[in-house]
């Protein structure tokens, strides 16, 4: 070998005369070529990738629930004349509650049974698919024999029923009907839905394989809550009683003093209720009916066409049938986002157990995907729910 090439070669010097040529000549093509066409994406977008989503759903027993409450405070905290705990002083837990849940007043069953002057409800309606009800139905819990947050509120007698009329209003449970959300049935992954409910005849459930689809409801008598933030307190929690520190004006809060009016949906009209608590001291939290009118229609949302009877009916029906549980909302926002989105590809499995478990669709399958997508919703609706736990770290 001839040494005279090894010790003449310098790498950095032929790097350099390489680059300049291929420089020179890129520079002479580009000079006699026409201007081109500028890509609208950068170069690295330019090949697409199908996204993949994968969804891992909390299918523990709470998801089965109605009530999903804000942050606010107990009734207690407002009223000093709450049975079982009347008086002046401080009433609640110190801090605003944040469970999820309602308290409101035991019912009638309550007693030795249920040492604790409320009851937390979890349910609004009872129905004989509530996966809770393995541990009594009723206006309260069974403290001691099994978990505490089985009551419903349609157990209650009526005036427990609507003492906490924050139940019913989405300001503050946010899984309650709102008027101001229009209500659809859910999506079947092929662009399709599935049909409105029937406001006479609404079902618990509307998958046919569901214990609740045979669980058949007349809604006339609807009652929903519109929340008027009208009060708030001084300080940093509301007092009760002698020293109770109500004032005038919102605080964005949801108050138990606050005014509201209740809406009542008949068979042929809406009834609507303005309540007010105008009381001081011991009397401050003490509910008053100001002016009750019937009307056939409702105001239009942010100044459209007024909403008929028919109309507001329907809304009420989706609402009920498809989206009143934690468990409904969810499976409402997972078929919309397959439906909108059918090129995507999807997997789906719950954190409780193997099944249902559906694997995304495999690199030689093309888009769309149809017929995965609606075998995956038809898999997630057709779940059987059951009471069990939250087992985050598994899941």
């Amino acid at each position: 070998m001839n040494s005279k090439y090894v010790t003449d070669f310098n790498p950095d010097r032929l790097t350099m005369r390489l680059a300049f040529a291929l420089l020179s000549g890129a520079m002479a093509t580009i000079a006699q070529a026409a201007p081109g066409t500028l890509a609208n994406s950068p170069l690295y977008l330019v090949q697409k990738t199908t996204p993949n989503i994968f969804f891992e759903v909390d299918d523990s027993g709470s998801m089965d629930w109605e009530v999903l409450t804000k942050q606010h405070w107990e009734p207690c905290a407002y009223d000093a004349n709450y049975p079982g705990l009347p008086g002046d002083n401080d009433c609640g837990t110190g801090e605003p509650s944040f469970e999820g849940m309602l308290q409101s007043l035991p019912g009638p069953d309550g007693g030795a049974a249920y040492p604790l002057p409320y009851s937390e409800f979890p349910y609004i309606y009872n129905n004989a698919d509530n996966i809770y009800n393995l541990y009594g139905v009723g206006c309260t819990g069974t403290w001691g024999t099994g978990p505490f947050y089985t009551p419903n509120l349609e157990s209650c007698p009526l005036d427990i029923r609507y003492y906490e009329w924050r139940a019913y209003t989405a300001a503050l449970n946010v899984l309650y009907y709102n008027p101001a959300v229009t209500y659809e049935p859910w999506k079947n992954g092929d662009g399709t839905s599935m049909p409105n409910a029937n406001f006479t005849s609404t079902r618990s459930n509307p998958i046919s394989t569901q214990t609740g689809y045979n669980a058949v409801r007349d809604l006339t008598g609807f009652v929903y809550e519109e929340w008027i933030d009208s009060r708030g307190f001084d300080g940093t929690r509301p007092t009760r009683g002698s020293g109770a520190n109500k004032k005038d004006g919102g605080n964005g809060l949801v108050d138990f003093w606050d005014d509201h009016d209740r809406y009542t949906i008949n068979a042929s009209d809406i009834t609507i209720e303005s309540f007010e608590y105008k009381g001081v001291g011991k009397d401050a939290a003490v509910m008053q009916k100001i002016k009750t009118k019937t009307v056939n229609e409702l105001p239009g949302i942010n100044g459209g066409s007024p909403i008929s009877l028919a109309e507001v009916k329907q809304n009420i029906a989706n609402w009920y049938q498809y989206h009143r549980r934690r468990s409904f909302a969810a499976k409402a926002a997972i078929a919309k986002v397959i439906d909108d989105n059918p090129d995507f590809r999807y997997g789906f499995n719950i954190i409780n157990g193997a099944t249902p478990f559906v694997e995304m669709p495999t690199a030689t399958e093309s888009a769309p995907f149809i017929s995965h997508n609606t075998g995956l919703l038809q898999s997630f609706f057709g779940h059987n729910w059951q009471p069990k736990g939250t087992p985050s770290e598994a899941g």
